[in-house]
């Protein structure tokens, strides 16, 4: 029945910082977190980093027991091995050990190219999260 099926989801459409900050304090099965692209330029990608780990930890907070957590980040300075940190410290701050259920890099947008001869530098990197505490 698609009715009893709609009303077991809430879909919050919002701008993460305010959400985050303002959101009335309860726990989701999924968050998804698609900040904008801070980390375009190398000289922005300690800033960006900071942005991201704030958020990410924030999320990781609003995320149930068993609960999956899917991050995006879009920014070519930002390398994978950044990206990977970031990742394994999400949810450290409020002792929640993250799970690694899925990793997708892209490369593949026309008006997005990755040069060849630095394939480490992907426009868009996302990770599934599983929080098992």
């Amino acid at each position: 029945n698609s009715d009893s099926f709609s009303n077991s989801i809430d879909f919050v459409q919002a701008d993460v910082h305010e959400f985050l900050e303002n959101e009335k304090p309860r726990k989701f099965d999924c968050v998804v977190v698609d900040p904008p692209g801070w980390g375009t330029a190398q000289t922005r990608v300690p800033g960006a980093l900071n942005k991201y780990r704030k958020i990410f930890d924030a999320a990781a907070d609003k995320v149930k027991i068993n609960g999956l957590l899917f991050l995006n980040v879009s920014g070519r300075s930002i390398t994978q091995k950044q990206f990977d940190k970031l990742v394994a410290e999400t949810g450290k701050m409020q002792g929640r050990r993250p799970l690694l259920v899925h990793e997708y890099l892209h490369s593949g947008l026309a008006d997005f190219p990755v040069p060849l001869l630095t394939p480490n530098l992907r426009p868009t990197r996302c990770a599934a999260l599983r929080f098992t505490n």
